[in-house]
C-alpha cells in the first residue's frame, strides 16, 4: 500500500445549511472510508476560524455565503496565517466574480454545490 493509500485526511466542513454538511460529509465519507481521521464542521466563517486554530486540517470545504462572516473573509484570514492550508470553496453562485474572490482569498478550488459528486471530489482528494 503506498502512503497516499495510508494518507489519514482531516476535514472541517464550513456551510450554513445543515442538510449539504450531512450530504457533503456522507459523500467523503463513502469516498474515503476508513481514512477519514477527523470530519468537523462549522456553521459560519467565525466558527470555521475557531475550528482552525484549534486543530490542524488537510482539507476545509467552505460555502461563500454565510451569516456572521463569509467564507470570503474566513478564507483570507485563514490563508494569511497558514499559506499551506487547502480551502475549497463551495457555491451555487455562477459568477464568475464569486471564483475570482475566493481565488484571490486564497481557495485552491472552486466547486459549485449543484455539482459536487465522487468525481470531483477525488480531484480535490488527489486520489
Amino acid at each position: 500500500m503506498s502512503a497516499i493509500q495510508n494518507k489519514q485526511y482531516r476535514v472541517l466542513l464550513v456551510d450554513d445549511n445543515q442538510q449539504f454538511i450531512d450530504a457533503l460529509r456522507f459523500q467523503i465519507v463513502e469516498l474515503l472510508g476508513d481514512r477519514v481521521a477527523v470530519i468537523d464542521s462549522a456553521y459560519d466563517g467565525e466558527q470555521a476560524l475557531k475550528a482552525i486554530e484549534a486543530k490542524r486540517y488537510d482539507y476545509i470545504f467552505m460555502d461563500i455565503s454565510m451569516p456572521q462572516m463569509d467564507g470570503i473573509e474566513a478564507t483570507r484570514i485563514a490563508t494569511r496565517n497558514n499559506r499551506d492550508i487547502k480551502i475549497i470553496a463551495l457555491s451555487f453562485h455562477k459568477e464568475f466574480e464569486y471564483l475570482q474572490l475566493m481565488l484571490e482569498a486564497g481557495a485552491r478550488f472552486y466547486i459549485r454545490k449543484d455539482e459536487v459528486d465522487a468525481d470531483t471530489l477525488r480531484k480535490v482528494f488527489e486520489l
